[in-house]
């Protein structure tokens, strides 16, 4: 299986990360793969593993949740397409073999009209084979 997931953060950061079969950490910290300056999200908010049937998103006890269709949850078995949030970094799981190829659904999750963020620039971060954006205000 070939999959991804696009991110934006409330300041309108962006990424895309492939997924593999190790852990890929959410949150503030260093340590994190999928990582934001947010304060909504925890230093090590969610995690992204692999169940055997899938990729699954589950909260590490943070303060502000992973949300489903805006439904509170523990964990959750991605499917492609799916939008999920946790805190205020909104995350989109593509499944690109569905899709054609590898750069098929290139886009984020769009956060809601109320949080439309500004464009930024984006850069390939080294060592995580993700692209982040580095906004001048954020560092």
């Amino acid at each position: 299986m070939v999959a991804k997931v696009l991110w934006r953060d409330a300041q309108g950061i962006e990424g895309t990360i492939e997924l593999g079969a190790g852990e890929i950490k959410i949150g503030r910290a260093m340590d994190c793969a999928i990582r934001t300056d947010d304060a909504m999200v925890s230093r090590h908010h969610a995690r992204l593993i692999w169940g055997g049937g899938g990729y699954v998103l589950e909260d590490l006890g943070s303060a502000n949740g992973v949300f489903y269709q805006e439904q509170k949850v523990q964990s959750h078995l991605l499917k492609h397409g799916d939008a999920v949030r946790c805190g205020s970094l909104w995350l989109r799981y593509v499944d690109t073999a569905q899709l054609g190829g590898p750069d098929a659904g290139s886009q984020p999750a769009p956060p809601p009209v109320s949080q439309q963020p500004h464009a930024a620039p984006m850069m390939q971060h080294p060592g995580m084979g993700a692209t982040q954006a580095h906004s001048p205000t954020n560092q």
